[in-house]
């Protein structure tokens, strides 16, 4: 890993590991220093749920001359990160320090489509009472907010929920089984070129998003979707000489980033977008249940 020049990757594996990051520092990584998306290693540890990822936090935050106005190229402030990831601990130090959003960035849209934990509805709270965000952010926010049916976060940006439609005459006709979607095939052969790989990555995200929606509430079918986008992750991983096992979460449901550089739509926003809350949270549930079990 080069000296001040990092890929999202580096900087996603220094975010969940103090002695790995202290000793990048040591050889005279500047503790500020921005990847090519524009992140900092306290923008990825910030979003992490991990136990080593919050050392890594709490090691940054005690640190003299850590620049907290950064944004990547998104607009994305480490604020902004502090509430994507419900670090409520970090958004009380960075708000004490002068911390804000960037003027572009929107943490609670990203909340309104994304399952978000409890630290994060708190954080958000904390952040509009220090600095309310503009009308149109919020306007945008609480829109998203109906749509999904979020009454926490619709009440936290002052809005009333909107009306349910009238319920529909339930249909005579029988309810049909799901159907396995069919599963996506990659050619490891064809996997030797960084181009190859990172175009099987966009094939298996947007695998993942079509199978997931055509599995719907179906617990078995969704199980095997999320188990078959992993190991196909995991295969592209491995065709360029990466361990098995590490990533799968933050590519399907954070960042979309795979091996490099890339502008990749996040499959987890884009499922926010399509699918109820309620086969979000089962989604959820199944990956967290599922992905330690993939190798």
């Amino acid at each position: 890993m080069p000296k001040h020049k990092l890929t999202p990757a580096d900087t996603l594996s220094l975010s969940k590991s103090l002695p790995a990051l202290k000793a990048k520092l040591d050889d005279g990584l500047d503790p500020s220093a921005q990847d090519t998306m524009g992140d900092t290693v306290l923008h990825y540890a910030l979003r992490g749920s991990s136990s080593g990822a919050q050392e890594v936090v709490n090691f940054l935050l005690r640190m003299d001359g850590l620049d907290l106005a950064v944004s990547n190229k998104k607009g994305g402030t480490v604020l902004g990160s502090a509430v994507m990831g419900g670090n409520v601990d970090a958004a009380k130090q960075l708000l004490a320090r002068g911390a804000k959003l960037s003027q572009t960035e929107n943490p609670l849209y990203y909340m309104a489509h994304t399952q978000c934990g409890r630290g994060s509805y708190e954080a958000a709270k904390l952040v509009l009472e220090h600095s309310p965000l503009d009308e149109k952010r919020i306007r945008v926010a609480l829109e998203r907010a109906k749509e999904e049916g979020d009454k926490r976060l619709i009440a936290l940006l002052g809005g009333a929920p909107a009306p349910r439609d009238a319920k529909k005459p339930s249909s005579t006709r029988p309810a049909q089984k799901k159907r396995a979607p069919e599963k996506l095939k990659l050619d490891k052969k064809k996997l030797g070129t960084s181009k190859a790989r990172e175009t099987a990555l966009d094939a298996i995200g947007k695998w993942f998003v079509e199978a997931l929606l055509a599995a719907g509430s179906d617990r078995k079918l969704a199980s095997d979707v999320i188990a078959h986008a992993i190991a196909s992750f995991y295969d592209v991983r491995e065709a360029a000489g990466q361990e098995r096992g590490e990533y799968a979460g933050h590519f399907f449901m954070v960042d979309a980033v795979g091996l490099g550089d890339t502008d990749r739509p996040v499959p987890w926003e884009l499922l926010g977008k399509k699918a109820s809350p309620k086969d979000l949270e089962l989604w959820q549930t199944l990956f967290d249940k599922v992905e330690p079990k993939v190798r």
